[in-house]
């Protein structure tokens, strides 16, 4: 058996990644890029990828770009959620079994990818990238098909639906009970992932919008800086959960709610009993104490948070800083009318005097999406975590809270 149509599916895909045809039989292939990359097909991959092609109909591409969905079958990818806390849990080979493994009955398994999830997702540019990253990094016999075990699924077997879009419905609920079962009784959390994992390249990391210093001397501290602010910083910083560094970031700006709103009060309030013209009388007191009773209902979080910017955070500076951002991610999440997460917020003039107030309630929103999920009624805007819309909505959301929570530990430092 020669394979010839399977060495061509392989050709045109891995071609196409600069890598050339280092050795071919009649029953294997070989790619290679110089010395970097090895990966080799021996008779069993091909094998594996005929009888794929033969039923490649039968799936649709639904749902994430990590489903492998059909009528009767549902593959997802799953991991564990922070290496750093987890014990070490999926190991090669090893199955987790939801039910009895049947020929007719539904049941679930998580365990490695099947190989027709392997050759699915070979069509998938960020797989292909995942995998040839991998090879590249662990080397070995580049055997396509042992690389792949390194990934781990959840998979639902007999599901016997009508169509790929009702096995996606019936299918939810089932993929979350088993998430949740493991998590609980294995005391370690996985969640599905919905896109394959992606290295940042070099020339990705040049085009942050914090530049690095490449030079290791630094100015000697000649101020004092704020210890809690530093912890909630380096909190903020050390964490690999966008919503935690959107809170801990904004935590810094919140510190000063209140003091930044009582200074406003007590100059207010200065101005009035020090005007000449101020008198003890019923009348002179009655304006104090609506001063007072304004100042309490007119003063509510999103004004405090603009309050503290106008303080400490230099307008211009913003001002270039939102100018810059928009123009590297080439997106106007700032000077355009959006909805985020349910709120309908006005672009923002970058305008002196225009700026601060419109980007607090952009912050706001955010915050209050992140901090509340009440189930008064269902929203399909809320903030859902680990789902890709929420959380590449927080994301982008974190350089500006990175830079105004700089501005203020430095403007508030002694």
């Amino acid at each position: 058996m020669s394979y010839t149509i399977e060495k061509e599916h392989l050709k045109s895909i891995f071609l196409n990644h600069q890598l050339e045809v280092a050795e071919e039989t009649e029953t294997s292939i070989r790619f290679k890029k110089r010395s970097l990359i090895d990966l080799y097909f021996p008779e069993e991959n091909l094998e594996s990828l005929k009888k794929y092609l033969e039923i490649k109909e039968e799936f649709e591409n639904l749902h994430f770009e990590t489903t492998l969905i059909s009528k009767n079958y549902r593959e997802e990818l799953v991991d564990v959620i922070n290496h750093l806390t987890s014990r070490l849990i999926f190991w090669r080979d090893e199955k987790f079994i939801f039910g009895t493994e049947s020929e007719v009955d539904t049941f679930s398994i998580i365990d490695n990818c099947s190989d027709n999830y392997a050759w699915n997702k070979l069509e998938n540019e960020n797989f292909v990238n995942y995998i040839l990253e991998r090879v590249r990094m662990m080397r070995g016999d580049g055997d396509f098909l042992k690389f792949t075990k390194r990934l781990f699924t959840i998979k639902v077997y007999n599901t016997n639906q009508n169509s790929a879009e009702n096995n996606l419905k019936f299918t939810n609920s089932i993929i979350d009970s088993c998430v949740f079962s493991f998590s609980s009784l294995k005391q370690t959390s996985i969640n599905v992932v919905e896109t394959f994992f992606k290295r940042r390249r070099v020339r990705e990391q040049k085009e942050e919008i914090f530049k690095i210093q490449t030079s290791n001397n630094f100015n000697f501290p000649r101020v004092k800086i704020n210890p809690h602010l530093l912890k909630f910083y380096q909190l903020a910083s050390s964490t690999e959960f966008e919503s935690h560094k959107f809170l801990s970031y904004y935590h810094i700006l919140e510190y000063f709610f209140l003091s930044v709103s009582d200074q406003n009060l007590y100059e207010k309030l200065s101005r009035r009993i020090n005007d000449p013209k101020f008198r003890t009388t019923s009348q002179g007191l009655d304006k104090v104490i609506q001063d007072i009773n304004s100042h309490k209902s007119e003063n509510d979080e999103t004004e405090m948070l603009k309050n503290v910017m106008a303080k400490y955070v230099n307008e211009d500076e913003l001002i270039e800083f939102i100018k810059e951002y928009e123009t590297l991610i080439n997106e106007s999440i700032y000077t355009k009318k959006r909805t985020v997460f349910g709120n309908e917020i006005n672009g923002a003039n970058l305008q002196s005097g225009h700026i601060f107030g419109p980007i607090s309630k952009h912050i706001k929103a955010i915050r209050n999406a992140l901090v509340h999920s009440s189930d008064r009624h269902e929203r399909n805007d809320r903030f859902i975590p680990y789902s890709k819309t929420s959380m590449e909505t927080v994301k982008t959301q974190i350089p500006i809270l990175k830079f105004l929570a700089e501005k203020i530990i430095i403007s508030t430092a002694e």
